[in-house]
């Protein structure tokens, strides 16, 4: 279930590992046209509507959940919108408790099936242009860490991804 108006938990990424993947968006969006958004790798939602009580419980949450290694695997490509162009994410043990612990803070929809991934760019654009992207693209990093969740508020229509606020996460032991 898609909503025009949502608001949604990302987990995103230390600087270096931010940098990193901006510069393949950077050379994503120089191939295929792209609204600009932050990268991330989508956690829960949608939520219709949060609250302040919402936001604190994230607050606390976060300081008690370690950083998530994430596995990538090589890039890939489908035709929806939001999944145009991007990096899938192996769904390990450490981020499916992730996600099941953020749904007992406040359940969500579970949208289909959860497919983890970091978009790279958003569209419609043809098929084999991003193939060909593919083949051009040097392969991507084996593992990057996430160390925040950030609460964003999304407008699908206008095309508006704001990030509200962000959680450091725990580094671990």
């Amino acid at each position: 279930m898609r909503l025009n108006e949502s608001y949604w938990l990302w987990g995103q990424f230390c600087n270096e590992e931010s940098e990193y993947l901006n510069n393949l968006k950077s050379k994503v969006h120089n191939k295929l046209k792209s609204p600009d958004f932050n990268v991330h790798i989508t956690l829960a939602g949608p939520y219709q509507s949060i609250n302040n009580e919402f936001i604190d419980s994230v607050k606390i949450f976060s300081k008690s959940q370690f950083s998530v290694d994430l596995e990538l695997y090589l890039y890939a490509a489908k035709n929806e919108f939001y999944q145009s162009f991007y990096i899938p994410v192996n769904y390990s043990k450490d981020l499916k408790k992730l996600r099941s612990s953020i749904f007992l803070l406040k359940p969500f929809f579970p949208y289909e099936k959860y497919s983890p991934h970091i978009s790279l760019a958003y569209g419609n654009h043809l098929y084999v242009d991003k193939k060909e992207l593919i083949k051009e693209m040097e392969a991507p990093k084996h593992s990057i860490c996430m160390d925040k969740v950030s609460l964003v508020y999304v407008n699908e229509k206008k095309k508006i991804w704001n990030i509200l606020e962000s959680f450091k996460l725990s580094k671990g032991i």
